[in-house]
């Protein structure tokens, strides 16, 4: 349960970084069409699938952002206080598990979308490419953010 709640943060701290505004990250368009490249070429779809399977990938990632949307304001609230006023971990930690509770239940309704069109088989690859996915983005992080001098295994 923890390496999945750390794995999430880690994702969500990820849409975060891509989503700064005024900074130089690519646009979400840009970051749904690198994944749907990434996934299209794990999955081999026919042309019909690959059509209707586009459409509701999109759907579910538009989903997924705006809920995210959501609580990056509630942390960007946080990093705007006055110095002398607490951080409000409570209102931050409902953040976190309502997202993960909307998430999933997004998840859910993108199954059963995708079972409308696509056989068990063909979902479970999208599935594992679509992890497959975010394992390569945690692996890209460290490269994007060199190390501090003093900062490193502590075991």
């Amino acid at each position: 349960m923890n390496r999945h709640f750390y794995l999430a943060l880690l994702i969500f701290s990820s849409v975060m970084l891509f989503a700064q505004p005024g900074s130089n990250r690519t646009s979400k368009e840009n970051v749904f069409a690198r994944k749907w490249d990434f996934l299209s070429t794990q999955v081999a779809l026919n042309g019909v699938d690959e059509a209707k399977v586009h459409s509701l990938f999109l759907e579910y990632e538009e989903q997924i952002w705006q809920l995210y949307a959501g609580n990056r304001e509630i942390f960007r609230i946080q990093r705007r206080r006055q110095p002398q006023q607490k951080v409000d971990f409570e209102t931050i930690n409902d953040a976190m598990v309502e997202a993960e509770l909307t998430k999933a239940r997004l998840q859910k309704e993108y199954y059963l979308k995708l079972k409308k069109v696509l056989d068990a088989e063909t979902i479970n690859k999208l599935f594992h490419a679509e992890k497959a996915y975010q394992r390569q983005l945690v692996q890209r992080i460290p490269d994007r953010f060199p190390k501090v001098e003093g900062q490193g295994q502590t075991r």
